[in-house]
C-alpha cells in the first residue's frame, strides 16, 4: 500500500507545501502498518524520510495512491485501543507481540 502526502504539521499548522524532517507534501510513502482507533483519527505507519524511521501519523495528511493490501497482512487486537492491520510476522515475532520494541532497541 501506498499514500501520498497531502499535507504537514509545522509549528503547530497544518500546510499543505513543504517538508518537515519525516514528511514532505507530494512525496509517496510506502504503508508499513494501519491503526483503526474508534476514539481519534486513525493513522498509517510510513517508512519516513528521516533515515527510513517508521513513523505514525494520521489518515488526514495522506491520500491513497495504491490501495493493494499485501497478501501478508491480517488484522491484530492491540492491547489498547481498536485493531492494526500489517505484517502478521510483526504480530507473532517471538511468540509475542513486540517486533517494534526489539527494532528500536537495536536501532
Amino acid at each position: 500500500m501506498r499514500v501520498k502526502c497531502t499535507a504537514i504539521e509545522k509549528d503547530g499548522s497544518r500546510l499543505v507545501t513543504g517538508s518537515t524532517e519525516s514528511l514532505a507534501v507530494g512525496r509517496e510513502y510506502l504503508v508499513l502498518a494501519i491503526s483503526i482507533e474508534f476514539d481519534r483519527e486513525s493513522s498509517y505507519q510510513v517508512v519516513s524520510d528521516n533515515e527510513g524511521t517508521p513513523i505514525w501519523k494520521g489518515v488526514s495528511y495522506f491520500e491513497v495512491v495504491d490501495a493493494r493490501i499485501p497478501s501478508v497482512w491480517s488484522v491484530f487486537q492491540r492491547r489498547t485501543g481498536g485493531p492494526e492491520i500489517g505484517p502478521v510476522a510483526w504480530y507473532t515475532w517471538r511468540g509475542r507481540f513486540s517486533f517494534w520494541e526489539d527494532y528500536f532497541d537495536h536501532f
